[in-house]
């Protein structure tokens, strides 16, 4: 079939969704890049892009199982509705912690929910199975690397929790600014 052009070529829906999906991932990994390798306020500002990046896609991802159901939904279809609106409120709950570790751990989570729930209910092409899979996946490797590089988890001796804290002015600062 014939596609209209795109920059001047003609660009298969099948490919063009696993190029954007590829470019996609590319803030994930350049973020979480950006924890690991910078400090204070780039550190603070790659961690909080990081979040925001994460419950976008999220949000897209639970826009994508109400797109499902359209155009007009069907009996037996309204869970993939409550997933959908379901997924949306994790994500502002997680941000609701204000603590960029558990809100990252919580948008991980997130990630994995839509992808079990989609490989349970719908049949699909082998390819884009595949792409729903690969990509939700490397977004959980995005977080699990964001989540191991925050200073915080590297700087508590085993015998932290056991020491109250310090009252001084020298006390060490957390690493991870709240959101």
């Amino acid at each position: 079939p014939k596609y209209p052009p795109f920059g001047g070529l003609s660009v298969q829906p099948q490919r063009l969704m696993q190029l954007l999906g590829a470019a996609g991932l590319i803030p994930f990994l350049a973020t979480a890049l950006g924890v690991w390798v910078f400090d204070d306020l780039l550190q603070a500002l790659s961690q909080r892009a990081f979040l925001i990046y994460s419950a976008a896609i999220l949000c897209f991802r639970a826009g994508t199982l109400w797109g499902e159901t359209l155009p007009e939904p069907k009996v037996g279809e309204g869970a993939t509705i409550l997933v959908s609106n379901g997924v949306v409120l994790f994500v502002v709950f997680a941000f609701l912690t204000a603590q960029p570790l558990l809100a990252a751990l919580l948008l991980m989570l997130g990630h994995l929910a839509p992808l079990f729930y989609e490989r349970q209910s719908f049949v699909r092409a082998l390819w884009y199975r595949r792409l729903r899979t690969r990509l939700p996946l490397v977004a959980v490797l995005s977080h699990t690397i964001l989540c191991l590089v925050t200073r915080r988890w590297f700087t508590l001796s085993p015998d932290a929790l056991d020491r109250p804290p310090s009252t001084s002015a020298s006390a060490d600062v957390p690493a991870t600014a709240p959101l």
